[in-house]
């Protein structure tokens, strides 16, 4: 009988020494798959390989350091298979270096890298520990020496790359140094001479350019070549990178990336995203952040010669008796070495980082061949699918899903079984680019990109002239938005299937066009997908989604059996659904393909399932017949498929609904945290990630909010002033502003005052007029970290508005939302010529609803600036958003006697110049970008309208 015990303890060290080179193997080669291959059979292969070389290690410098414990009385022999043993515990420390395609396995390893820190002490310490004892006698003390140095650089590199892939280490590391501004000082001076050498002297502020866009848009560039691809992402991914830390950009970031990316083709768009995101996935989960650089160049070439002369010197140390296979395995982790080492050298050569560094030089890179397309891919192009309604009719018995869920198995069954995948298609790449690149053309400012980023499907509704489906997107959460709007396209899908499969033999003009349609059963399936499997880069904007998800799925079951479209016990499906789970095709991770009859069965009692649920009458809301307790979309949806198949069956159907998806897309997209974005790199990508980075550099992201905003005007103010006497600024505003600046000045001190608006309502002017004490002048030092009471800032604000021969400052709430107010500035009367002038009076409204506040506060106003969002026959959209129309704002005007109305605030989504009846041109304006008004032309601005008219129309 063989004693199996006896073999293994003979040869365990070998057999692990062994093992932990075809791990590293693995690694090197695989893990790049990763980034272009979504499947649970490289995922878990990597992942134990990962995981196994640390416990390789520990385990073969254990026994090994048994091994040469013992009597001193061994043979030359003996004592050559011991020297190579402490040769081999060296190895160990080169393969936990791992190799330069994998420093961390997921996006948490990298805050690990303290742990192996300690790691590299301790088995850096049981290596030594090994060796020393040995060093008199061990005529290998050389070779081992190197190949423990090279070991030591190599996990060295590791840790040092995962701890600058760690996020607070990361974010620290592109914080840009403090800028001081201009020389305000070397300004003065010159300034100073100037003045007193009689010379013409005048200080201009010059504005930062911004960049043409309408000239960047008007040229259309060639295609970029791959080498231009690459240093764009480049290029990009150093501008950007903070995004994987949530930090802010500018609006100088936010207009050149926007300007560049209007002016690509969705292919070399959709090419510079992809690479940008291979370059974050080098950072984050491999030791590029280390190789390419200066000193991982030098360290390689050290590891690699060390290495060589360890094999020399193993080459021409004397062998004779030393079992052949010590010599062996002591020659096969040599080549290993060697060959792992130039493999990497090799993939850091033909790298992307490589291309850019020779590019920065000004060498001339030709285009590298590239014979295997699947090679060439960035990530996976592929779009997972997931059907609610196939999932619930080819469901499994309560006890297969018992049995599964009790083991654990289920949501990996569930992702084997039900997820299959869709090739992420030519014409789907430019259509979801070109719906994202028309919004981003009209997000000229942050307001309107948020009010675009925001949208989840309502913008696409509301700009088609859908107003009559707006309840299904605004008065329900996203996760339910999500199903109501699956279930109806699956339902419009399946009886357009049905009318086109029986009018086949008619060319009929009513059939809808595969693009749109197709499109929108992929966009459909790819977002429930990511609700029910993917729930974390859903979990900002998801709410309950898997509790409704799970709801409706048990509402769809109970309601396909009672039609009979399912047995009670679904018994052949559940056994089917074991059967996949164990006979799937391990190369594409889903069921080997199915017999015709098998899948014909499928599609039949799927599409009967689907004209049952059309037959259904829901003429009444289902919460209003069931109530709340059941949180299940199914009859909603049909609701809501019943609505689209009145648009008919031709392309406003289709391409409706697929739009309305690409914005369902883009709204899960900007509100998914980034590094969920980045973990999905390791998964072979996902379209909403690629979505996520091209809104952002059209800048349609929220990581926009330093612009050229009150924080950017008063830090210039505050560096022109610098080491000259002057008074505080003071800020008046909403509650908001101060507490944001409460924070601000924790990162910088802004050189400001903050006073409420509740504080400059007519109340608190009352109040200050009762106070006995005034203030004459107010300390430069105080700010808002030494509080000043309300009382003695409005004392020196009246001051201030009596020297610039204003009389007072008034704040007063309006209706849009909570501390959101108008404003009155009145001037005093002057004399002129011996005659008086009346003051003028100026009312601005802000964002409003018509209230009589706005009435009462422009009461004989000079000027009344009032918001008109909205065109006159969209009353219940103002009403909705607390916004005004344009005719609403004129009454207002009228109401109050204002002598002249300015409207402002029109949506980019309507024109920029509204229709206006003859009696309102009489004493109505429009504002417009840049717009001054000088007081004396009042009396005849209204005249210019119809010129402003014909200047928009011929622009337009």
């Amino acid at each position: 009988m063989v004693n199996w015990k006896k073999i293994w303890d003979a040869w365990d060290i070998r057999v692990v020494i062994l093992f932990s080179l075809t791990l590293q193997i693995i690694l090197i080669f695989f893990a790049p798959l990763r980034k272009r291959v979504s499947t649970y059979y490289l995922t878990l292969p990597l992942w134990c390989s990962y995981l196994l070389v640390e416990w390789a290690a520990n385990f073969a410098v254990g026994h090994i350091s048994d091994s040469n414990k013992g009597n001193g009385n061994k043979s030359a022999g003996e004592n050559k298979v011991e020297d190579v043993l402490v040769f081999w515990a060296a190895f160990l420390l080169v393969h936990l270096g791992g190799p330069d395609t994998i420093s961390a396995f997921a996006l948490e390893d990298n805050t690990l890298w303290h742990r192996h820190f300690l790691g590299l002490m301790t088995q850096g310490g049981a290596v030594a520990y090994v060796f020393f004892p040995t060093v008199s006698r061990n005529k290998l003390w050389i070779p081992a020496v190197l190949i423990y140095v090279s070991g030591v650089i190599k996990y060295g590199e590791r840790i040092w790359a995962l701890y600058l892939a760690s996020l607070d280490r990361f974010r620290e590391s592109i914080m840009k140094d403090p800028d001081p501004g201009p020389n305000y000082a070397k300004l003065m001076d010159e300034y100073s001479s100037k003045i007193a050498a009689n010379l013409p002297t005048n200080i201009e502020m010059i504005h930062e350019y911004h960049g043409d866009l309408e000239a960047e848009k008007s040229v259309k560039r060639k295609t970029l070549s791959d080498v231009e691809i690459v240093e764009e992402a480049h290029y990009f991914f150093e501008k950007f990178k903070g995004l994987i830390v949530d930090l802010i950009f500018d609006f100088r970031q936010r207009n050149e990336s926007r300007n560049f990316f209007l002016s690509l083709e969705a292919i070399d768009a959709f090419r510079v995203i992809e690479v940008e995101l291979n370059f974050i996935y080098d950072v984050l989960f491999t030791k590029m952040i280390v190789a390419n650089s200066y000193w991982g160049y030098v360290f390689r070439l050290i590891c690699f010669l060390l290495e060589v002369a360890a094999a020399i010197l193993f080459y021409r140390w004397d062998k004779r008796g030393l079992p052949r296979w010590e010599i062996g395995v002591s020659y096969i982790l040599l080549l290993g070495a060697l060959i792992l080492d130039f493999s990497s050298f090799l993939m850091l050569l033909f790298s992307d980082w490589t291309a850019v560094a020779l590019k920065k030089k000004g060498y001339v890179l030709p285009r590298l061949p590239m014979p295997f397309r699947w090679l060439s891919r960035r990530w996976a192009e592929s779009v997972s699918q997931f059907n609610l309604i196939n999932y619930c009719v080819r469901g499994r018995s309560k006890f297969m899903e018992f049995i599964y869920r009790w083991l654990g198995f289920i949501d990996v069954l569930n992702r084997i079984v039900y997820v299959k995948s869709q090739k992420f298609t030519a014409e789907l790449r430019e259509f979801i680019y070109e719906e994202i690149k028309n919004k981003s053309s009209l997000a000229e400012d942050l307001d309107t990109a948020k009010e675009i980023w925001l949208a989840k499907g309502d913008w696409t509704l509301r700009a088609n002239s859908c107003s009559h489906l707006l309840p299904y997107i605004t008065e329900s959460n996203f996760d339910e938005i999500l199903l109501v709007w699956h279930i109806a396209t699956e339902l419009c899908y399946s009886n357009d299937s049905i009318v086109i499969d029986g009018d086949k033999a008619k060319s009929s003009p009513e059939k809808p066009p595969a693009n749109y349609r197709e499109m929108s059963k992929i966009l459909s399936d790819y977002m429930i997908y990511l609700l029910v499997m993917q729930p974390a880069m859903m979990s900002a904007v998801a709410g309950i989604g898997q509790i409704r998800y799970r709801d409706t799925c048990a509402e769809a079951e109970k309601f396909f059996r009672s039609r009979n479209i399912i047995s009670s016990t679904n018994k052949d499906q559940g056994e089917q659904c074991c059967n996949n789970f164990f006979t799937c095709s391990c190369l594409k991770g889903t069921p080997n393909k199915e017999d015709g009859q098998v899948q014909n069965r499928r599609e039949k009692k799927h599409e009967r399932a689907c004209k049952a649920i059309l037959g259904v009458n829901a003429a009444v809301r289902p919460v209003q017949v069931k109530g709340d307790r059941s949180k299940s979309a199914l009859f909603d949806g049909r609701r809501l498929a019943k609505k689209l198949d009145k648009l008919g069956h031709g392309i406003d159907k289709w391409e409706l609904i697929s739009k309305v998806w690409v914005e369902m897309l883009s709204h899960a997209a900007i509100n998914c945290k980034a590094n969920n974005h980045c973990k999905q790199l390791i998964k072979g990508g996902q379209l909403i990630t690629l979505v996520w980075l091209l809104m952002t550099h059209f800048g349609l992201g929220n990581n926009f909010q330093i612009g050229e905003g009150l924080a950017r005007i008063l830090a210039l103010r505050r560096d022109l002033f610098k080491g000259v006497a002057h008074e505080p600024l003071v800020v008046i505003g909403p509650e908001q502003i101060g507490e944001f600046h409460k924070e601000y000045i924790n990162v910088e001190d802004l050189d400001m005052l903050f006073l409420d608006c509740k504080s400059t309502m007519g109340s608190k002017w009352d109040d200050m007029e009762a106070e006995d004490s005034f203030l004459p002048h107010c300390s430069k030092r105080m700010k808002l970290s030494t509080p000043v009471d309300d009382i003695t800032l409005l004392k020196w604000l009246k001051k201030v508005l009596s020297e610039a021969g204003l009389v007072r400052l008034f704040s007063f709430p309006v209706v849009h939302c909570p501390e959101v107010f108008g404003v009155i500035l009145e001037s005093a009367e002057r004399l002129n010529r011996g005659k008086v002038v009346p003051g003028w009076k100026v009312v601005y409204s802000g964002d409003t609803r018509p209230c009589s506040q706005v009435i009462e506060a422009s009461l004989g106003a000079t000027i009344l600036i009032h918001e008109a969002t909205f065109e006159d026959g969209l009353v219940e959209e103002a009403i909705a958003r607390n916004h005004s129309t344009i005719k609403e704002a004129i009454e207002v005007g009228d109401s109050a006697g204002a002598y002249r109305v300015i409207l402002t605030h029109f949506s980019q989504r309507y024109p920029k110049v509204p229709a206006l009846d003859e009696v309102s041109m009489q004493t109505t304006c429009i504002a417009f970008d840049l717009m001054s008004v000088n007081l004396a032309d009042l009396p005849v601005l209204p005249k210019f309208l119809p010129y402003l008219k014909l200047l928009f129309r011929n622009s337009s």
